[in-house]
């Protein structure tokens, strides 16, 4: 299906360096594969385009042509068993059998123990990893649910030991595990440390058919809930958890779903970028949706939440902005159509 190759270009495209959308089934980007050019970073010339009724990448500079599916296997392995469910699921079998086997097969979860980290509280002080998180003001009491690693690929495979082995080797990164209701690990993020990088964020989740949400573990239901993009974004607020994607609506809607007695909506804190389609077109419809939503005032220039931090906004004055600016139905349009003018 179009739309299933459509939806996963669009997600990976927030990590593609350049990246731009030509029409409705050409877009643009640094090849994250060849790095495009070191020396101008302006240069983009690889594209997804449409072939019969699939997507497909394709670099002019090192000359790679593979369909989306192999490009999500080598470049994003985090989205590609989750991009191989959804095909099968409506009916699309274009992989292997093998492939689609393992993209559904349950998993045996355990608690998140390596022998290639160890927790950021137990860092010293002037290690850069510890010096990263401090410089991020993650709250000290988070430093303890963080790691670093030197190899985040030996991370991974103890952890699920064959689903992920084209991972690069002694990459070091500061890992986020996730985690379901009873502590048993889901899935795990690493976060470059180099802002050269062209895959800052890499997320690997357990299993295909596992809901990857960030803070399961220590979001109480009965109480209101935030929903942000970020494992990172979300340790600075109470009851906060994170989708690790632009598609809020659809974590909110798997978490009522495992809780159908829950009763208090949760609200949707989208980063604040009125110039991103993506984020503009996600945001609308939620509110059309009926979700209720966070809607940043036009004095807050920072694109999330922890730029805003990083900027002197306390948390609890962060808490109160988006008390203050959560709307639902016509107000929340109404504040909506403001917003994506700025």
């Amino acid at each position: 299906m179009l739309y299933v190759d459509l939806k996963y270009i669009s997600l990976v495209g927030s990590n593609l360096r350049n990246f731009k959308q030509k029409n409705k089934t050409l877009f643009n980007c640094s090849c994250p594969i060849c790095g495009d050019s070191e020396r101008k970073r302006t240069k983009a010339r690889g594209f997804f385009y449409q072939h019969g009724t699939s997507m497909f990448y394709k670099c002019h500079n090192c000359a790679v042509g593979m369909s989306l599916g192999t490009f999500l296997k080598s470049a994003y392995p985090n989205y590609y068993n989750e991009y191989v469910f959804e095909k099968y699921k409506h009916g699309v079998d274009n992989t292997k059998t093998k492939e689609v086997v393992l993209a559904v097969t349950k998993v045996s979860f355990k608690s998140f123990k390596s022998s290639h980290v160890i927790k950021v509280s137990e860092l010293d002080d002037l290690h850069f990893a510890k010096q990263y998180v401090i410089q991020r003001q993650i709250p000290k009491s988070i430093h303890s649910k963080l790691y670093f690693t030197s190899d985040f690929a030996a991370v991974v495979e103890e952890t699920f030991p064959g689903k992920y082995t084209n991972l690069a080797k002694d990459d070091a990164r500061l890992v986020i595990p996730f985690f379901d209701k009873s502590d048993n690990v889901i899935g795990l993020q690493g976060r470059s440390f180099s802002k050269e990088r062209s895959l800052r964020y890499v997320t690997i989740r357990a299993a295909a058919n596992v809901d990857l949400i960030y803070g399961l573990d220590r979001v109480v239901l009965d109480k209101p809930v935030y929903v942000v993009e970020g494992p990172i974004d979300s340790m600075f607020l109470p009851n906060c958890v994170a989708a690790a994607n632009s598609d809020l609506a659809s974590a909110a809607r798997k978490i009522k779903a495992a809780h159908p007695t829950q009763t208090i909506e949760p609200v949707l804190i989208y980063d604040n970028e009125p110039r991103n389609k993506e984020i503009v077109t996600l945001l609308g419809n939620s509110i059309e949706a009926g979700h209720s939503v966070c809607i940043w005032p036009k004095n807050i220039h920072e694109k999330d939440i922890n730029d805003i931090i990083l900027q002197g906004t306390s948390q609890e004055q962060l808490c109160e902005i988006i008390k203050n600016r959560t709307f639902s139905g016509l107000q929340a349009k109404l504040e909506f159509s403001q917003w994506k003018k700025l």
